[in-house]
């Protein structure tokens, strides 16, 4: 189903890298959609698309020098790079992806990050749904046939965490404080829709504000409504600091719809079935 399986991850050291040996969060989970949209082989027909209802990632500290290595924003056709390939190309971080379970109708793909001495630095876990006007769609033999489930290096992926009860009530709970407010806008969109990444950047910008150091641990992302482009954004920190809510509705609405929930490290104690 993905071809290329491996290639040189966009990384930008300048504003990719915390405290000099940590890959951020925002940077990994937009390392993993540069390498959804490039590889994804499958192509949707005209009124079937996918949407990703989940995802989780994991940043591992201790890549001394991640910030000396070069920046990269290039993509090689073949499915495994070889050493030829990366003459000109100074210490990459490479960027591997799967098929890591097929559901009925979803689809679980797992990436790795690793440096240029195999040492991975982040692993993400994301999960599509196929949608046909609105509703999900089996995968077919042939789809299934494309699908091949190798994980290139073993390596684990974080958990997705089971969102608590209770916590899609309304945003204006007294157990929520808002922390900020802005307008859905072109660089928030990949393509025709807007960037999941982009979105999961706004929920750790509450807890940013909150002065909740994030980096370097456990995130887990629930997509719940689909946003839109010109949409009023608002994030909400619930008061354990561990649950970041986004709230979005076009300015003619009078009500929010829960567009995204976000879980750090653990706090559930159960594990999604995703």
């Amino acid at each position: 189903m993905f071809h290329p399986k491996r290639i040189v991850a966009p990384f930008r050291p300048v504003t990719d890298v915390y405290n000099g040996n940590v890959l951020t969060i925002a940077a990994a989970l937009k390392m993993a959609d540069s390498h959804f949209e490039q590889a994804i082989l499958w192509k949707p027909g005209s009124r079937t698309t996918l949407i990703c209802v989940a995802q989780a990632v994991k940043t591992y500290p201790g890549a001394d020098g991640l910030q000396n290595l070069a920046h990269t924003n290039v993509m090689f056709p073949r499915g495994v790079i070889k050493g030829e390939d990366l003459v000109g190309i100074t210490k990459p971080i490479l960027s591997d992806i799967w098929v890591a379970r097929m559901g009925r109708t979803s689809v679980t793909s797992g990436y790795s990050f690793t440096t240029p001495e195999g040492k991975c630095i982040a692993s993400v876990k994301r999960v599509h749904v196929q949608v046909r006007d609105g509703k999900p769609v089996p995968w077919t033999n042939a789809d299934r046939e494309m699908a091949t489930m190798d994980n290139p290096g073993e390596y684990s992926l974080p958990v997705i965490e089971e969102i608590p009860s209770g916590i899609d009530l309304a945003a204006f709970d007294t157990g929520c404080l808002e922390k900020s407010t802005t307008i859905i806008g072109p660089h928030h969109c990949n393509h025709t829709h807007v960037d999941h990444a982009a979105l999961a950047e706004l929920t750790l910008q509450g807890f940013f504000i909150s002065g909740v150091s994030y980096e370097g641990r456990k995130y887990s992302f629930h997509y719940r409504y689909p946003a839109q482009k010109g949409q009023v954004v608002s994030c909400w920190v619930h008061k354990n600091l561990k649950i970041s809510l986004l709230y979005g509705k076009m300015k003619e609405d009078k009500n929010y719809n829960l567009l995204l929930v976000a879980l750090l490290d653990t706090i559930s104690g159960r594990t999604s079935s995703l």
